[in-house]
Formats: structure tokens, sequence, C-alpha cells
């Protein structure tokens, strides 16, 4: 008899611990978008951003992300479909009605990405109109202070730099690193570029505004636990 009733009050406390938790939750539906990037989020879940996306769920009652491509992550939130987009660095979204998080996550590292054998610096295309650098996603065409060509495909990219096919190209550094790694491209080399404050993008809107201080809470509180995944 002890026995059984031991187990009934273990069985019923798991079931109140389990309320508790759940009251703390915010009580809001949230559906995001994540942009799909090399070594970072290939799959739902995974890398370091699905690790980072799925530690901000956790503290609310509903919760979903849908990964996509970079663009097509971008015009959800611009369309209204999503609640919240992650990464973007400040310059990508400039339109009317999109709010880009006041806080950042991690300053994100970029490279100028080149050929061995045909080396470009920086000086040289700020002192040149003549040579059009790709920048490997589309949505960052404008942010920077000169002109650039814009593209949609990493991996296609890289392989064109190494092939001596594209004259160079700016993105981010351990996105790149995995793509050269994976593929073993041997001729790519970059410079150091620079360091970019990785952002999420809300509806400028009264739950955006909301979700850019809850989320600014909960990254404040992972980082200051040490359970903010690290980028490098």
């Amino acid at each position: 008899m002890y026995k059984r009733w031991s187990c009934i009050i273990v069985f019923y406390s798991l079931i109140l611990i389990q309320q508790v938790q759940a009251q703390k939750k915010i009580n809001k539906t949230v559906f995001g978008s994540v942009a799909k990037l090399n070594g970072l989020s290939e799959e739902k879940g995974k890398g370091v951003i699905g690790a980072l996306i799925s530690r901000i769920g956790e503290n609310y009652l509903e919760f979903d992300y849908e990964l996509v491509p970079f663009s097509r992550s971008i015009k959800r939130i611009e369309d209204s479909e999503v609640d919240f987009q992650y990464p973007v660095i400040e310059g990508d979204i400039n339109r009317k009605g999109i709010l880009v998080s006041s806080f950042y996550v991690h300053m994100v590292k970029f490279g100028l990405f080149y050929h061995k054998d045909n080396k470009i610096l920086i000086k040289d295309i700020i002192a040149s109109n003549q040579i059009e650098v790709p920048v490997v996603e589309k949505t960052h065409e404008n942010s920077f202070p000169f002109k650039v060509k814009p593209a949609t495909c990493t991996s296609c990219l890289i392989k064109k730099i190494n092939n001596m096919r594209a004259r160079a190209g700016i993105y981010e550094i351990s996105s790149i690193q995995y793509i050269i790694k994976k593929e073993n491209l041997t001729n790519v080399r970059f410079v150091p570029f620079g360091e970019y404050g990785s952002r999420f993008a809300f509806k400028d809107n009264e739950k955006g505004k909301a979700l850019n201080d809850e989320f600014e809470k909960i990254i404040k509180k992972l980082r200051e636990d040490k359970r903010l995944p690290l980028l490098y």
C-alpha cells in the first residue's frame, strides 16, 4: 500500500512540476523562418543556428520555424508570412514595416575570397569601379559601400573562384571554410573583410516589438548561463 501511494504522489508531483514549467513559458504562438546556411543550419534543429533557435523556442508554449534558402527566408518576413527571420545583418533589410532587432547574437566575421593566383585586396575594390565583387547572398547587396554583383548560390560562387571563373566574393568565413573543406577546393584564399552583428528581423508591429524584447532577454540569459551556442 505504501509503495502504491508513493507512486501516486510521484506521478502527481511530476504533473504539478510540468504545469509550473508550462506557466513560466510565454503564452504566445511564434512561427519563424531561418536561412539555410552551409555548416551552420543545413538541417532543421542541427548546427549552431539550429541549437540557438531551439533554445529560444523552449521559452514559448507554441514555437516552430521553417528552414528555407536565404532569399526566400527574407521574403517570408517581408511578406508577413512569419513572425521572425534569422539571421540578417544591418543593411540587409531597409523595407518599411520590418524591424531589425536592437540586439545581436554573434559578431559574424566576413572575408574577401579570391583565387590564390589572382589576389585582390579591399583597397583595390574601393579604388576602382571596374571590379564587381559577387556577394554570395543577394540579401547582402545593399550592405556594402561599393558596387557588387549579387549571387544566390554560395557553393557555386566558391567553385567558380577556385577555378578562376569568378574574381572574388564576400561572405561569412565559417560557412565558406565549410564548403572549401567539403569540396576540397585548394585554390581559394581570403583576407578578413569585417565583422557584423547577426540579428533577427521582426514585423514592425506590436507583436514584433514584443518579440524583440523577449528574444533579447532570452539571448542575454543564455549568454549569462553560458548556454548560447558558440559560432566560432
